[in-house]
């Protein structure tokens, strides 16, 4: 453990000797990336099994306990060789083998069309975002994002929002421009304001042929009138950030609605770093709402205790039914009723205690005016 220096007299001191190895303690860091590889191998072997799951497809699970609890050839009758038939005249269809179907072949380029390829499609987004956002596999990610777009044409879960940012990321500006050109009725705010971006790199950073003030402004112009609420969260980008909470909620449903609050508080909350690490950026939109003397949306929203357009209409079929008096139809919206409050609660579990769509839309119209007002301060 120790020793003690000099010849043992009581002028001599104790020198502590280490024990462990500075080696065999991991550093934080290391850990960190541990924990992000084992995250990666999670998300891959979910989606092969679900892709194995496919392959071999033979019902979905409701179908599959219906089939466990057929019945059973009695013991008595479990006849062998050439007397096996007769256990079908014992029990109908006990000895009936599983039809296995390949749904990834029946379903090539169509999976949102069957509830196996919309999970199969959400495993591919989960494995593919955590590729570029964590684990920095920005190549393999755009792989996932690819064929996901190969099996759903129609982009369901807007992975091209994903597949646009790998590409600003990587400072790939090309391919980016050939995701943008391949939606060009996408007037979200990721593809308008990144259209922006990109002529703004194109003029002020690359100086490339063809780039000028006036292609990026029209740009950032046409980005202005898609969706008001986030230039103006860009151009104040310091007070947004400290009245902005629970952006991270937001989900690529409600980011994908154009115009809405939603999806520039989504599109401020993730692609802020890029409008701040490129040079100038933030200044040119500064500048621009100065000199085009822009106004920032009027936001109206609804007095307190008010009810909600849905609540209103629930209230008057429920007096309709009253006036009625028909029983069974009372019964039967009870318990519609009682479905639509066991699916609410749901929601509001994964959106980890942020209320309802109404209550959340008014809460983040809320901090924006709040936003706007400290900037007028």
């Amino acid at each position: 453990m120790g020793k003690r220096r000099g010849g043992g007299g009581g002028g001599s001191t104790y020198v502590h000797k280490k024990t462990h190895s500075a080696k065999e303690r991991e550093s934080d860091e290391r850990k960190k990336t541990l924990r992000e590889t084992m995250e990666m191998h999670r998300l891959q072997k979910a989606l092969e099994r679900q892709r194995e799951r496919m392959r071999r497809y033979t019902g979905s699970e409701e179908e599959g306990k219906k089939k466990a609890k057929r019945p059973r050839v009695d013991p008595l009758y479990d006849l062998k060789g050439a007397a096996r038939p007769a256990r079908e005249f014992y029990c109908p269809g006990a000895d009936d083998e599983e039809e296995e179907e390949d749904l990834l072949v029946k379903y090539h380029g169509r999976m949102w069309e069957h509830d196996e390829g919309q999970k199969l499609l959400r495993c591919m987004m989960e494995l593919a975002v955590t590729m570029h956002n964590v684990n920095h596999k920005t190549r393999d990610a755009v792989k996932v994002f690819m064929e996901m777009k190969e099996q759903d044409p129609s982009d369901h879960l807007r992975s091209r929002n994903h597949l646009l940012r790998c590409y600003l990321d990587s400072a790939q500006g090309d391919m980016a421009r050939q995701v943008l050109d391949a939606y060009p009725d996408d007037h979200s705010c990721d593809f308008e304001y990144s259209r922006a971006l990109i002529e703004h790199i194109s003029h002020a950073v690359l100086q490339e042929p063809g780039a000028s003030r006036q292609v990026k402004d029209a740009a950032l112009l046409k980005a202005y009138q898609s969706n008001a609420y986030c230039l103006f969260a860009l151009a104040h980008c310091e007070v947004f950030l400290e009245a902005i909470e629970h952006a991270d909620t937001i989900s690529s449903s409600e980011a994908g609605q154009q115009g809405s609050v939603e999806d520039a508080l989504r599109y401020f909350h993730v692609d802020l770093s890029l409008w701040q690490d490129t040079e100038g950026a933030i200044e040119w939109i500064k500048d621009f709402v100065a000199k085009a003397e822009l106004a920032p949306p009027l936001i109206e929203l609804p007095p307190k205790g008010s009810s909600s357009s849905s609540e209103i209409r629930e209230e008057g079929k429920e007096a309709e039914e009253e006036e009625e008096g028909n029983e069974e139809e009372e019964e039967e919206e009870e318990e519609a009723q009682e479905e639509e409050e066991a699916q609410e609660e749901e929601e509001e579990e994964g959106e980890e205690g942020v209320g309802g769509a109404d209550e959340r839309h008014h809460m983040f119209l809320d901090m924006y005016k709040t936003a706007l007002e400290m900037v007028e301060e």
